[in-house]
């Protein structure tokens, strides 16, 4: 767990939990964002952080 937020790892399909997080945290109206790097995709991982 990081500082400001969670962050996620070993996911094979990138793209798709991406979409798929960026997709609930839209719908269920939060105060979250998705953030990746290149470095975070190496190890197939991204942060959720808040606002």
């Amino acid at each position: 767990m990081t500082r400001a937020g969670v962050e996620i790892q070993g996911i094979n399909d990138m793209y798709r939990n991406l979409m798929h997080a960026r997709t609930i945290i839209a719908n269920l109206e939060l105060n979250l964002t998705v953030v990746h790097t290149a470095e975070m995709l190496s190890y197939g991982g991204f942060q959720v952080n808040t606002l």
